[in-house]
């Protein structure tokens, strides 16, 4: 029986004046016996925070709750992991934690902001978007945080990237 590599479905902000309502990620990710999650952050608990449910709107949970902003999640391809983008350091980095919000790992430590990451389909590497060169970038590094490397170099700023499906390239768009 072949192996399907998951597929990111459906990532979405919404804003409501400078504060952001909404941001989800659907996975469809790991075994076929898994639930469809849905991860996302809200403002719900008072403190922007990292939260899942089904996809059928049932079983909401916390998974962050430091008082700082924890957002952007983003499903790990086997639908164990979550990494996400947190302002705990006191400027963004990425996160990573397990699909329960146990084991809460930093992986970017620059003094620059590091955010709005995303998990390769095969689960080896999280590319990110980050202001490291003095403009938006975007980055790629082992899923443990290690090997951290600059992707692009486009002065006029790289952001909004996504995995192609066989974690061939990263897709950005363009102006034209």
């Amino acid at each position: 029986m072949r192996n399907k590599l998951p597929v990111l479905l459906l990532v979405v902000t919404m804003v409501i004046g400078s504060f952001a309502a909404l941001s989800l990620t659907l996975s469809a990710a790991g075994p076929a016996d898994m639930k469809r999650r849905v991860a996302f952050h809200s403002k719900r608990s008072g403190n922007w925070d990292i939260w899942v449910m089904d996809a059928d709107g049932k079983n909401l949970g916390q998974l962050t709750t430091d008082p700082t902003t924890d957002a952007f999640p983003a499903w790990s391809a086997d639908g164990r992991s979550i990494a996400f983008g947190s302002y705990r350091s006191g400027n963004w980095d990425i996160w990573v934690m397990d699909a329960d919000g146990k084991n809460q790992r930093q992986l970017t430590t620059d003094p620059t902001d590091d955010r709005n990451c995303a998990w390769s389909p095969d689960g080896l590497s999280i590319a990110f978007e980050s202001v490291r060169s003095g403009n938006w970038d975007i980055w790629v590094m082992d899923a443990d945080g290690k090997n951290q490397r600059q992707l692009t170099t486009d002065l006029a700023g790289d952001r909004g990237l996504a995995w192609s499906p066989m974690a061939m390239a990263i897709v950005l768009p363009r102006p034209s």
